[in-house]
């Protein structure tokens, strides 16, 4: 007979009550990046230095995004249509690049929301 008791831990058991090392390390980053940001605004005049602050803190930015979000980041969120995630990022994408496409493209993206939410019920029902 096997002694489960002295088997080593699993995976999830490991990730849920230690510590998580990669959470805490994207986190020191933000927070560096941060700090970087700060110095670098107020140490430099020049334009380079500007754009370089400006770049950290979005960075850090991004980084303190996947911090909070990292337990959703864990598992996919099934309830989340994904036509809406690529509906999303292609909005985004289009805005960034001409922003007087919002008028046209928040709509539009309703409807490819309401199309997907329809084909995906009519898969399931």
């Amino acid at each position: 007979m096997t002694d489960r008791s002295k088997s080593p831990p699993s995976s999830t058991a490991r990730r849920s009550g230690g510590i998580d090392w990669m959470r805490h390390a994207v986190l020191l980053i933000a927070v560096i990046l941060f700090v970087v940001a700060v110095v670098v605004r107020q140490s430099e005049t020049a334009a380079g230095g500007q754009f370089f602050g400006a770049a950290c803190f979005r960075i850090g930015l991004v980084f303190a995004a996947v911090w909070l979000a990292w337990d959703s980041l864990r598992r996919p969120a099934r309830w989340f249509p994904p036509v809406a995630l690529m509906a999303g990022l292609g909005i985004l994408a289009a805005i960034a690049a001409q922003p007087r496409l919002a008028l046209v493209m928040i709509p539009a993206a309703g409807a490819i929301v309401a199309i997907g939410a329809v084909v995906r019920g009519m898969r399931q029902g």
